[in-house]
C-alpha cells in the first residue's frame, strides 16, 4: 500500500484567527450544538455504523455528546445522534460552517490551490495519461473546488451537496451547477453512471448510514473506477489534545458536525464490505494548528508572542512530524476493485 506522509501550508497566505475570534468561534459552536439537541429529535446508536457490535467503551464526552468507541474495529461514535432526517435537514440550511470555513470569498481561492488541488492530484498520481472526458461525481462536495481542479483537468464533473449557500458559491465562482440532493435521492435521478471516479470527501463522518452511503456510490461505478475518501481521523494528535481540552472543540471531534472518527482499520473494513482496496493512504491534518489554538486560548500573553512567531514558522516541519506517526486528523484514501500493486 502506498503511503504518503505530509501537508505543506503555505502559511503566508493561512488564514489563523486571533483569540478573541477563535474564543467566539467556539462559543457558536456550543450554542448551535445546544441548540440541536435540545431541538430535533435522537437516535441512540447501540451499534457500531461499521461491524454493528453492540460492545464499545466511553472514551470522551464534547459539549454534552458522548463520544465512545468499538471494541472490536476501533471506530469511534457518538451514542446519541439526530435522526436522519434531522441531519439533512441541518446540512440543507445551516450556513455557518460554509460561510466561515468554504463558502468564505477571502480565502476560497486559496483552499482551491493548497487543500482541493494536492487532494486532486493524489488521486490523478493513479491514472495514467490524459483524463480528458473522463467523468468524476463528488459526493457531499461542498463548495465544488475539487472537481473545479479536476474541470481544469478536463474531467467532466458533477457535485452533490445539500447546502444552499455552498451551491450558490460553486455557481457564483466556479461556474459549477451542484445538485442539492443526498446519494440517496441521486440515485433514483436520471444521472450519466457509469463514473470514472467517485469522491466522498469529508461526508462518511457526517451520516447515519455510512452503509448505505457507499453502498450507493458504489452503484455508480465501473471496475476500473477508482473512489477518493476522506475521514477523520480518531487516532490522531487531535483526538487526543480534544480529550484533555474538550470544552474547547470546535471542529473534528463537534458531534453536530462528526457524529463519527474512523481509524484506518475501520475504514479498510468499511471499504472490504464492497470489495474495494485501498491503493494509497494519504495522512495529513491540521493537529499542530489544533495545538497552537490550544496554548492561544490557555495563555493570551501566547498571542503576537515571539513563541508564537517561532512555532508558526515551523508549522510545517512539526506536522510533518505528527503524519510519520499516522496520528493526522484526516485520512485520504484512493480505493479500487482490484487488488493494490
Amino acid at each position: 500500500m502506498y503511503e504518503v506522509f505530509g501537508k505543506d501550508l503555505d502559511l503566508s497566505s493561512f488564514k489563523t484567527r486571533g483569540r478573541a475570534q477563535l474564543l467566539q468561534h467556539i462559543q457558536r459552536i456550543v450554542s448551535m450544538t445546544a441548540a440541536v439537541k435540545s431541538r430535533v429529535v435522537h437516535i441512540d446508536q447501540k451499534s457500531c455504523y461499521i461491524c454493528d457490535s453492540l460492545s464499545s467503551t466511553n472514551v470522551f464526552r464534547v459539549h454534552e455528546y458522548q463520544y465512545v468507541k468499538c471494541n472490536d474495529c476501533g471506530h469511534v461514535y457518538t451514542s446519541s445522534r439526530p435522526s436522519s432526517s434531522n441531519l439533512e435537514e441541518f446540512y440543507r440550511t445551516n450556513e455557518y460552517w460554509s460561510e466561515v470555513t468554504y463558502a468564505n470569498s477571502e480565502t476560497y481561492l486559496y483552499r482551491k490551490a493548497h487543500v482541493a488541488s494536492p487532494k486532486y492530484q493524489f488521486l490523478r498520481s493513479f491514472l495514467k495519461g490524459n483524463v480528458r472526458g473522463m467523468k468524476w461525481i463528488d459526493i457531499g462536495c461542498g463548495i465544488g473546488d475539487v472537481i473545479s481542479v479536476a474541470k481544469d483537468d478536463g474531467f467532466i464533473v458533477e457535485g452533490l451537496e445539500l447546502s444552499d449557500t455552498s451551491r450558490e458559491f460553486a455557481r457564483q465562482n466556479f461556474g459549477i451547477e451542484l445538485k442539492g440532493m443526498s446519494i440517496h435521492d441521486f440515485i433514483n435521478y436520471p444521472n450519466a453512471a457509469p463514473y470514472d471516479v467517485i469522491s466522498l470527501i469529508g461526508l462518511l463522518e457526517h451520516v447515519a448510514d455510512p452503509l448505505s452511503t457507499l453502498s450507493k456510490s458504489v452503484s455508480l461505478a465501473h471496475p476500473n473506477s477508482l473512489f477518493l475518501i476522506q475521514v477523520p481521523n480518531a487516532d490522531s494528535l487531535t483526538t487526543k489534545l480534544q480529550q484533555v481540552f474538550s470544552a474547547n472543540v470546535y471542529r473534528h471531534a463537534s458531534p453536530i458536525e462528526h457524529i463519527q472518527l474512523f481509524t484506518i482499520e475501520s475504514l479498510s473494513r468499511l471499504l472490504s464490505n464492497f470489495n474495494l482496496n485501498v491503493y494509497g493512504v494519504w495522512w495529513h491534518g491540521l493537529d499542530i494548528h489544533q495545538l497552537f489554538n490550544e496554548l492561544l486560548i490557555a495563555t493570551p500573553q501566547y498571542e503576537h508572542s515571539e513563541a508564537q512567531s517561532l512555532l508558526t514558522s515551523i508549522y510545517n516541519q512539526l506536522q510533518r512530524e505528527v503524519d510519520k506517526t499516522r496520528q493526522s486528523d484526516r485520512i485520504l484514501v484512493v480505493a479500487g476493485f482490484s487488488k493494490p500493486d
